[in-house]
């Protein structure tokens, strides 16, 4: 769903179902895993399937952990402490060597599609051919995080989506991949940044985050400082109106998780980045 996915700034969102005793805690579910309320960044949201929700990640690196169904009845209602509740593990940030293979297999087609008739626009995006392109000019997107304190433009022209599946952008996601779109930054400009921080994630370069919510927005390479990559999955639907692409990609696919299929859509399969 659009909530979802602005907050995991994916395709979608991938979530692993987990049951516990009702009450479903924040503190409950940060205990078993060991972590204290100090170290993750928590995120009131609303879920198309779930309702209200609280969204966690970590403070310190901003990998998407889990979303956890808000129920402010559980607290009054007695009749159920002994019912089974689920909350759902950002399957992304979860180690593939944790994940039998066999399992992961099973999953490839053991699952439930929640809102598909909402998807984005641009995961089912076509090829345009250059000309047209060049016809249509630059085309402004807009996009941002999920709580509203990160906002900006971008001048789409022969545009590109690079859908990555290393390990660091499926655990910054939560999901199977992210998908990125390089834009000049004379095209590119932040509109609203009040949350904005940068963080080194890799020797290569910087991430732009969400301080507030957690959402990663875009990438700045050492090697390319004229352009900033925005992620597709913080883009506004109703900004995406046009097929804006001469280009579209699968890259890292050697690092890719054995739990996901890369579609069928003939596009290019690079082993790493393209």
């Amino acid at each position: 769903c659009p909530p979802c996915r602005r907050y995991h700034t994916s395709a979608w969102a991938t979530y692993l179902r987990v049951a516990t005793p009702s009450p479903l805690l924040l503190e409950t579910v940060l205990g078993e895993w060991g972590l204290a309320r100090s170290n993750v960044l928590v995120h009131q949201d609303q879920c198309l399937e779930l309702g209200a929700v609280q969204r966690i990640c970590c403070r310190r690196c901003m990998t998407k952990l889990a979303t956890l169904p808000s129920d402010d009845d559980d607290d009054d209602d007695d009749d159920d402490e002994d019912e089974v509740r689920p909350y759902f593990i950002a399957l992304g940030s979860v180690e593939d060597s944790s994940i039998p293979p066999a399992v992961g297999l099973g999953w490839r087609s053991s699952f439930e599609d929640w809102s598909p008739a909402t998807q984005s626009r641009w995961w089912l995006a076509k090829l345009t051919s250059r000309e047209n392109l060049l016809a249509l000019n630059a085309r402004e997107v807009s996009g941002g995080c999920s709580c509203g304190s990160c906002r900006f433009v971008a001048a789409i022209c022969l545009g590109q989506l690079q859908h990555c599946y290393c390990n660091l952008c499926r655990r910054m996601s939560g999901s199977a991949s992210m998908t990125w779109i390089p834009a000049s930054n004379e095209g590119f400009r932040w509109t609203s940044r009040e949350g904005l921080i940068y963080l080194d994630t890799t020797r290569h370069g910087q991430r732009g985050f969400c301080r507030h919510c957690g959402c990663c927005l875009a990438i700045v390479y050492h090697s390319q400082p004229d352009c900033t990559w925005p992620v597709a999955g913080a883009l506004d639907d109703d900004s995406v109106k046009e097929q804006l692409w001469c280009r579209i990609i699968h890259i890292c696919c050697s690092m890719m998780q054995n739990w996901f299929s890369l579609p069928d859509d003939g596009y290019p399969r690079l082993k790493y980045a393209g």
